[in-house]
């Protein structure tokens, strides 16, 4: 999740952490990216950022976004269930997104960038 200033909160097999990189070893660490914008107003697409550093430092759990008992655990996450608690928090809505087929068939958002 971009969170400005050229950042990028995401959840890494790596180091088995959820933690910042920046945007240009992001683009080259991964063959396929997409980028996405809420409908919601820069406010909340800001608490949206703001909720998702809130989970730096987290573990890395692989399947953290698909089996019911980790997602609503603190055993860790990956990189949907990091995306999906911060839109949650930020909205209050829960997306329910499961795998990233999930976030890129949502029509909430729309592609602003595409690799």
């Amino acid at each position: 999740m971009y969170v400005g200033d050229n950042t990028i909160v995401e959840a890494q097999a790596g180091p088995d952490a959820v933690l910042t990189v920046d945007w240009p070893t992001f683009y080259h660490r991964y063959a396929e990216i997409a980028v996405f914008r809420s409908y919601y107003p820069a406010e909340v697409r800001n608490k949206m950022g703001e909720a998702a550093r809130t989970l730096l430092g987290s573990l890395y759990r692989k399947y953290a976004s698909i089996f019911r008992w980790l997602r609503s655990s603190t055993k860790g996450e990956n990189c949907v269930s990091t995306v999906r608690k911060a839109f949650k928090q930020a909205t209050g809505f829960d997306p329910r997104w499961k795998k990233p087929d999930d976030i890129y068939e949502d029509p909430n958002l729309w592609i602003v960038y595409k690799k």
